[in-house]
């Protein structure tokens, strides 16, 4: 292998090999002889050289009428390099636990029946908020008392809720159930948009309802997924209408 291939392995740039190997054999030169030496233009090898001197491998001569460099011991670029080795060494641990630590998988649950929809409320009243979009129509089978049930859980928790509701006569009566709850605040789609069942943003999951003719909910699990739900979701909050005071 030559000796410029050795010493850009040991992380010199090429043209800061050809300098230091120039000045080497030359032990002590002008800017003019390393050049020419190195087969490199004048005012290249001057930034070469001071890029070498901040490395410590190539010094200014002193007390010289004319500016004179020389190389300094090779040695100093296995003390550079042990001091990488020392540094990559102490941070080991920090690295290898980034590698093992364990990575996100997306995970998908299918809950069916009314006994998983109540399953997935629970984990809904038990996080830290929640955001609805879809519409109340046939989303509680369990009758009018599932409605009083949900109002109670919420007022009760005090979690925040956003409810995105498509602007039909089930949903404006479900609003107004929900008027004087002070943490649960609805808007209506604009016309003409709409949703034909129901589903929630909660934590890292993301819920789709469906309860005709099957009653079900799948449940994704993934940060990734919510995040760009979560995008879309507010610009739907940003331009819905807000329910009318009165």
């Amino acid at each position: 292998m030559e000796l410029s291939q050795v010493l850009e392995n040991a992380g010199l740039a090429e043209k800061e090999a050809k300098v230091y190997l120039a000045l080497l054999s030359l032990g002590t030169a002008s800017v003019y002889s390393v050049a020419l030496k190195a087969g490199i233009k004048r005012a290249t090898t001057y930034l070469v050289l001071d890029s070498l001197r901040q490395r410590g491998l190539v010094s200014v001569v002193p007390h010289v009428r004319k500016t004179q460099y020389s190389a300094s011991n090779p040695e100093v670029l296995l003390d550079d390099l042990r001091a990488k080795e020392e540094m990559v060494a102490q941070y080991l641990p920090s690295l290898k636990s980034i590698l093992l630590a364990p990575k996100e998988e997306p995970q998908v649950r299918l809950y069916q029946g009314e006994e998983g929809i109540k399953d997935i409320y629970q984990e809904i009243y038990e996080s830290d908020g929640v955001d609805f979009f879809g519409t109340v129509k046939g989303t509680f089978p369990f009758g009018p008392e599932g409605i009083k049930q949900f109002v109670r859980e919420i007022s009760a928790r005090q979690i925040p809720v956003r409810d995105l509701l498509t602007k039909s006569k089930e949903n404006q009566m479900f609003a107004q159930e929900l008027r004087h709850v002070s943490n649960y605040q609805i808007r209506f789609a604009r016309e003409g948009k709409g949703f034909s069942t129901d589903s929630a943003l909660f934590g890292d999951k993301v819920a789709f309802f469906s309860f005709a003719p099957q009653i079900f909910v799948a449940v994704i699990k993934s940060s990734q997924i919510v995040t760009s739900v979560r995008s879309l979701y507010e610009l739907a909050w940003e331009s819905a209408q807000p329910l009318p005071k009165g």
